[in-house]
């Protein structure tokens, strides 16, 4: 009972010092600074995936062949396209794909046309790839 006594008064302790603010908002605001300067979060990034260019040199040294396209010719759209093959592994990515129905049209395309087909649609970027391996050999991991 003694042990709860305390665990209790120590619990009390913490929040009457929380509640009250201990220290001085000067004090608090000069060790905000130094975490900032010192400890500062990364800096967002604004890409989710690799550039094209980027994505292209990594697939063809990790041994897939590759093809980039500024149109989706088989649905008429225009977007930034790669495929890239290798053995019975794909991938198949679009960017800056930003009206809805081409995003639809480009997923139905996709479900047709791959047999073994997972997809990822994130803010404007849709993708189709066969394994989760494809999707590590080309830095597409989140």
């Amino acid at each position: 009972m003694k042990i709860f006594k305390r665990i209790v008064s120590i619990v009390c302790l913490i929040l009457i010092a929380a509640l009250t603010g201990c220290g001085d908002a000067k004090k608090a605001e000069e060790i905000n600074s130094y975490l900032e300067e010192n400890y500062s979060a990364p800096a967002s990034q604004e890409e989710t995936y690799p550039e094209s260019e980027s994505l292209l040199g990594i697939l063809e040294e990790a041994g897939f062949t590759t093809e980039k396209f500024d149109r989706f010719e088989e649905i008429g759209i225009e977007t930034e396209r790669i495929k890239a093959a290798k053995d019975e592994e794909y991938l198949d990515i679009c960017y800056n794909v930003s009206v809805e129905e081409d995003v639809q049209k480009i997923i139905e395309y996709y479900m047709q046309n791959y047999n073994k087909c997972n997809l990822l649609n994130d803010e404007g970027t849709i993708i189709c790839y066969s394994s989760d391996s494809v999707m590590e050999q080309a830095g597409l991991n989140q």
